[in-house]
């Protein structure tokens, strides 16, 4: 084998890996500097912005439920008339999404719908709330524990239907699961998150698409007093380490109260990691009678 046969089949082999074993100091400053600069010329504090070709992940934490999450940002993007698309790969199948979707637009409990155990003002708000969805450029997939190859035929093939601007990947958790059961098998575990985080990346930036990934945080810091942190994703920081933006959604200390009665609750949203904007909080309310989240942007 020649010199030149070497240098390609070593290059080939450097290539397999996800990144090379070293970082020059030089290109890291000078990344940062152009997100700095990105940060200031597109500067909107703690608002909610998306950037198409980038990675965004939703981490919730325990007694917060994802879905509701994931679907009252598609209902909000629907009714902004921005083309979106959402991709089950959990339990949700395509009636319980209509309902939910139902429910947060018409403002009657989920429970009344599933039973039909409705009034005749509250099917006239579900008429109502059914035209305007009808009007909504969105898109919605299930497929339980589906693989990565199948996310981005599913993407491509609803970008050729109806060009998107957001795609929302809900439960990500059934698709890294698939890999490897035995979490023994750590080293395997975090390389095999690291390759399907670099994916989903591509996939953002090849689609020139915002991807937004509806995760659950696997632990819970134990240090409640300074609030969510990226390090409570533990050994799974290959998840935030490959987002462009992390979001953090919890619930507030003072709200723990499980026979609370109230409607509405504050809850917590945490801009963590953001490389083309602020950090911080943004305000985000949940009606507890819908399940419907509510961002308060200013």
């Amino acid at each position: 084998m020649s010199n030149n046969q070497n240098i390609i089949s070593e290059t080939e082999s450097l290539q397999n890996w996800n990144n090379l074993p070293y970082v020059s100091i030089k290109s890291e400053i000078i990344m940062i500097i152009k997100q700095l600069d990105s940060a200031i010329r597109n500067r909107k504090s703690k608002v909610l912005d998306f950037y198409k070709g980038e990675l965004v992940i939703v981490g919730t934490y325990c007694g917060i439920d994802g879905t509701d999450f994931a679907l009252s940002l598609l209902k909000k993007l629907g009714k902004q008339k921005t083309s979106a698309a959402y991709i089950s790969t959990g339990s949700m199948d395509y009636e319980s999404i209509g309902q939910k979707l139902l429910s947060f637009s018409a403002s009657v409990s989920n429970k009344k719908i599933k039973s039909a155990e409705i009034r005749s003002d509250d099917l006239k708000k579900i008429e109502k709330s059914a035209g305007e969805l009808f009007e909504s450029p969105l898109l919605i997939k299930c497929s339980p524990n589906c693989s990565l190859e199948k996310l981005e035929f599913f993407i491509e093939e609803m970008i050729k239907e109806n060009p998107l601007e957001l795609v929302i990947i809900d439960s990500l958790e059934y698709i890294r699961e698939l890999a490897f059961a035995d979490k023994n098998q750590l080293e395997e575990y975090q390389s095999f998150l690291q390759e399907l985080m670099q994916s989903l990346g591509n996939l953002a930036k090849k689609n020139n698409i915002v991807l937004v990934v509806i995760t659950e945080v696997p632990v819970l810091s134990e240090n409640r007093i300074e609030g969510p942190k990226l390090k409570d994703f533990s050994r799974s920081m290959a998840i935030p380490n490959a987002a462009d933006m992390v979001l953090l959604l919890y619930r507030k200390e003072d709200n723990t109260d499980e026979d609370s009665t109230d409607v509405i609750e504050d809850l917590g949203l945490t801009i963590a990691k953001n490389k083309r904007g602020e950090l911080g909080e943004i305000p985000i309310k949940r009606n507890n009678y819908t399940g419907e989240y509510f961002f308060c942007e200013k």
